[in-house]
Order: structure tokens, then sequence, then C-alpha cells
């Protein structure tokens, strides 16, 4: 699907030191059936050979864009990226993942049939010793939205731009910040008008060693956003929501829960403890309801384990003092 007059697409690509894995990426955005794109490759800083490759790919490509700047993380990279772009859709893949010849033609094609803000699709989890698809199977405007809570990295969605624009969505420019991805997907969960699933898994999630999530757990180097939360927090019962504030309610108790049971685990105990005052006094602050909440999603879409933890997340706030 190569014709002009099909919308344009910005795909973002944000790479620092993926020498191993950047040709694959960038190469199966070229070859992609969806012609009208736009590949904007930002190189943040990398010491390797990841922008030189980058570089010699888009000599052979007129719709690659190749911005090289100055280590400062993957947010600022992808917010320059977006400051870039000028196509009417937007799309987010990092630089050591790479997606199937129709990935983008998919996501396009669901965008366009129901007019969708946001289209979520499923992924192909790639580790060292097992590949696992993960692939929604419904989104249900105010009966099950948890497909939207379930998948919730930068990439795996298409977002309008003007959607984007309008909402001031953006990456976090706090210091050392990870999770930047979870506020916007929170919030363009909550405002997305017609939000989409796509049931596919042609975007290949590659875990390495070394990559931002495996050296997130314990918060060694990082920290949680606090700072983007509160744009989470003012959206609360605004009349620009299209979805249900309960899932969006959810969603937040189940972020959270990820992070105190899972992402926290062999912290220092200070931290630990922060981080978990921190979350206790957003939900009793927010979500009153909590408990309510938490047991109302009960079966379609989510895990069981997922919803006990959620469960066991909710009765830790009211014990956290």
């Amino acid at each position: 699907m190569s014709n002009s007059d099909n919308p344009l697409v910005s795909v973002i690509v944000p790479s620092y030191n993926v020498e191993p894995y950047i040709d694959k990426c960038i190469r199966s955005l070229t070859a992609q059936t969806y012609g009208n794109i736009e590949i904007i490759a930002v190189n943040d800083g990398s010491i390797d050979k990841s922008g030189a490759i980058i570089e010699d790919i888009a000599k052979t490509d007129e719709r690659i864009r190749f911005i090289n700047q100055p280590n400062q993380g993957v947010c600022i990279a992808r917010n320059n990226g977006i400051a870039a772009a000028t196509g009417d859709y937007l799309l987010f893949v990092d630089g050591d993942d790479y997606v199937d010849p129709d990935y983008i033609e998919n996501m396009v094609t669901t965008a366009q049939k129901n007019d969708s803000d946001l289209v979520i699709s499923g992924y192909t989890e790639e580790g060292s010793d097992k590949t696992q698809e993960v692939i929604p199977d419904s989104y249900v405007k105010d009966a099950d939205e948890m497909w939207a809570y379930r998948i919730m990295a930068a990439w795996g969605r298409l977002y309008r731009k003007d959607f984007w624009i309008d909402n001031n969505l953006s990456f976090t420019l706090e210091p050392n910040a990870r999770g930047e991805d979870l506020p916007v997907a929170l919030l363009s969960n909550y405002l997305g008008k017609n939000i989409s699933i796509c049931k596919t898994s042609g975007y290949h999630y590659v875990q390495r060693e070394g990559s931002a999530m495996t050296e997130f757990a314990g918060f060694r180097k990082y920290t949680f956003p606090k700072e983007a939360f509160k744009d989470v927090e003012e959206a609360f019962g605004t009349d620009l929501a299209h979805n249900s504030e309960k899932f969006y309610k959810y969603g937040i108790l189940k972020t959270f829960a990820q992070f105190s049971f899972q992402l926290a685990k062999g912290a220092d105990r200070n931290v630990k403890k922060d981080l978990d005052r921190y979350f206790a006094r957003f939900v009793r602050a927010n979500i009153p309801d909590h408990i309510k909440v938490c047991l109302s999603v009960k079966k379609g879409s989510l895990p069981f384990y997922i919803r006990v933890a959620v469960i066991l997340f909710s009765i830790k706030c009211l014990l956290t003092r």
C-alpha cells in the first residue's frame, strides 16, 4: 500500500548502542507493505556504530530522516522525533526491535476503519530461550477495556498525531525516570476516541541483556516518574475523557502493583518504603474506592494472577502509612 494519498505515518526510532539490532530494525521498516511513511531515526549519542549504520541505510531510502543528538535519554529522543514528525499518525519502534512487513498497514487500516485516536496491537516477545505471542482479542468500551491497560509500552501503539498534540502528550523529562511511557499510555487510554485493537503480533519485542527494562529492576539506576503522574492525577473527571474512569483507575492500580511487587524487588529498603508511601497517598487521594474498583474487574482479558496482585496491592495501600 504505497499510494501517497494514504495517511502519512511518522515512525520514530530512538536508538542508543544497539549496533547488533538497528540494521534489522530499520530494514524491517523500509520493507513495509504500507509505503507512505517517514522514518525518523534518532541516534541518542551512541558510542558504538548505531549512528553510522542508520546513516548508511538512509542513503538508500529517502524516507529515512536521521537525527543525531548528544546522549539525553530515550524520552528526549522520542520527543525530538515527535517534534520533527510531519505525519498524520505517530508510531514508535525501539531500535533493538523490529516489525513484520504488514505491521503498519494493519495498524493504519484499523485506525481508518474505526476513526481511532489510538490503535493497540499485540506483539511477539523474543527472549534468549523462548518466543511468546501476545495477541489482544477485544476492546469493549465501558465493559472490558483491559487490553488497553495490558499493553502500555510506547511501542505497539499507533496515535493520531492531532490527538497527541491536542492533549499535550509527551514523554517525561524527569532525570533517570523509567516507566516513562506509562503516563502517556494511561492518559491516552482514558482520553482516546474510538480506541481499537489490532489482533496481530507483528511487533517483535526483543529482550536482551543490558536493555533499559532489564536494568530497571530494583531501581538501581532509575526512579519512578512521579512528576509525569501529576498529569495522570489531574485528568480525573475531565470532560475530555471518552472512556471508562473505572478502567482508568484500575489501570493505575495495576501499574502501581507492578512497580511495588515486581520492579521494586531487590531495591533498597528505604527506596521501597518511600515508593509504597507515594503509591498509598496517590491512591487514597484519587481512588478512594480502590477496593471496590479492584474487585470490579473479575474476568475477561486480565489474567488471574494480575487480578490477585491488584487486590493485594489495594490492601497494602490501606495498611501503608
